[in-house]
């Protein structure tokens, strides 16, 4: 600003380079094109009417599917209106993914791979043994005791097939669109990466 300024009082050219830069500066202080924001949806019913506090202890982990990372914070949004009554898997904050180095997204990357957002193409490999062999594992050592398959409007069905052959069976509460397995506990052992997440 400083330069532009006495340039301004120099000569008649190096004036108008002088507003121009002026002119430049401030305009870069005008705010840009509205954001395009998506509308929240509705929470389901289920996390508001008492029926989550019948099937899912207090402060039970939960792992919720689609998974909140930073593409769709929905099931952080779920969370939230339930007071808190759970702690989930994955989210969007920033985190160590155990080798140092800070992330955004979660650390359960085979689970994110299956159940991220509310994507039209869900992960980046296709569904594999392998892949399903490392969700296990993952869902095995957070320490999670229910899976919950909340609604998704473009991958639902998807999504539901995927829990199903990760899970080897039907769920065992379904309403309104929601779903919930219970899940044996087990953090036997400590995945790459992951680390242990069960409390000891």
């Amino acid at each position: 600003m400083a330069t532009a300024i006495s340039l301004l009082t120099t000569n008649r050219w190096q004036g108008w380079a002088g507003i121009t830069m002026i002119a430049v500066a401030l305009a870069s202080l005008l705010p840009g094109p509205p954001a395009r924001l998506r509308p929240v949806p509705a929470v389901p019913a289920f996390f508001t009417d008492g029926t989550m506090q019948r099937v899912i202890p207090a402060g039970s982990t939960v792992m919720v599917a689609p998974m909140a990372t930073i593409a769709n914070s929905d099931a952080e949004y779920w969370q939230s209106s339930t007071g808190m009554w759970f702690r989930q898997l994955g989210g969007y904050m920033l985190n160590n993914r155990g080798d140092g180095h800070p992330s955004l997204a979660p650390r359960q990357d085979a689970l994110v791979n299956l159940f991220a957002g509310d994507a039209t193409h869900i992960g980046t490999e296709p569904v594999s043994g392998s892949l399903l062999i490392r969700a296990r594992r993952e869902l095995d050592d957070s320490g999670a005791t229910f899976f919950l398959m909340g609604p998704s409007s473009k991958t639902a069905v998807v999504q539901r097939q995927i829990a199903v052959q990760l899970l080897g069976r039907s769920p065992d509460f379904a309403d309104a669109g929601v779903s919930v397995w219970r899940l044996p506990r087990h953090c036997t052992s400590v995945t790459a990466g992951v680390g242990r997440l069960c409390p000891p």
